[in-house]
């Protein structure tokens, strides 16, 4: 197959297309960064580099700046915007002028999409709080739902907190935790839906060989945990204390809005990937962190 893939030099992206290319798919990447990518990865800058009679027979777009590098302004929101709803838009209208579309589009999104739900579990269904992350991640959805139009099948995958060994949320935990200076994150009770980068790549894969399948599916382990557990299995696999709690106000007042990523609250299941017959290789943290861990 020839698959095109969006954000494929991030922390998903990397290690999805070296995947793709053990399958002996043909991959093409859109990123910043071309310089970054090795052969036989092609790589382009713009979409503009491609030409009308470039086939693809899937379009993976994972692109879209990192949500909780810097505080919400104005601009930042902007920016996460046009990094996500709009490079969509701009893949739509790409699409569009092909002279053949491709067969599959798998658009990432996040569990911010059902904003913060205390206690009640999610499954695709379910209602969303309406904030920012929410508003963000609907569009995202929206824009990305627009290829039917074009007759092409979507699948859309809310992403939890993914772990992985060389990046994503959990490198930044690490030094304070080593250092016996991790803790609870405000009350600690709320949920963390986290998901091994394997089985992200899993599931995508898993929806290249299905294509019968459509519309949303949680891309999250099926055993979440509160903050209180995922603090106390990481600090024992690091032979460490962590007894130093972060107050809710004092993320409130460092981080503003932003704090919601922190300390909202997503109990989520991946109910309609796991009725489909996906069989997760990580299912529960302890076993996920000892191997994202591990020498």
């Amino acid at each position: 197959m020839n698959i095109l893939v969006t954000g494929g030099t991030g922390f998903i992206g990397s290690k999805l297309c070296q995947h793709l290319l053990a399958r002996d798919e043909k991959v093409t990447v859109l990123t910043r960064r071309p310089e970054s990518v090795k052969p036989p990865l092609r790589a382009i800058s713009t979409l503009a580099a491609l030409a009308d009679d470039d086939v693809f027979d899937v379009i993976i777009n994972l692109a879209g700046e990192p949500i909780a590098n810097r505080p919400w302004t104005q601009h930042r929101r902007q920016v996460l915007r046009d990094s996500r709803v709009g490079l969509t838009r701009q893949l739509f209208a790409y699409v569009e002028r092909c002279k053949k579309p491709p067969a599959l589009l798998i658009n990432a999104s996040a569990i911010g999409f059902y904003g913060d739900q205390g206690d009640h579990i999610l499954d695709e269904n379910a209602e969303a709080v309406n904030d920012f992350s929410h508003q963000l991640c609907r569009d995202w959805e929206y824009q990305a739902q627009a290829f039917e139009s074009l007759g092409v099948a979507v699948c859309i995958l809310r992403i939890g907190l993914v772990l992985g060994g060389d990046g994503g949320f959990l490198s930044r935990l690490l030094l304070p935790f080593r250092c016996g200076l991790g803790g609870p994150i405000g009350d600690g009770q709320q949920w963390m839906s986290w998901v091994h980068r394997d089985d992200v790549i899993g599931m995508i894969e898993f929806l290249i060989d299905h294509q019968v399948l459509r519309g949303v599916f949680n891309a999250t382990a099926p055993h979440p945990v509160t903050n209180n557990e995922f603090t106390k299995q990481l600090a024992e696999q690091l032979h460490r204390p962590a007894f130093f709690r972060v107050p809710a106000v004092v993320l409130k007042y460092g981080l503003g809005d932003l704090s919601s990523l922190l300390l909202g609250s997503q109990r989520v299941h991946p109910v309609r990937i796991e009725l489909a017959g996906y069989r997760f290789k990580y299912t529960h943290l302890n076993g996920a962190l000892a191997q994202v861990l591990a020498p």
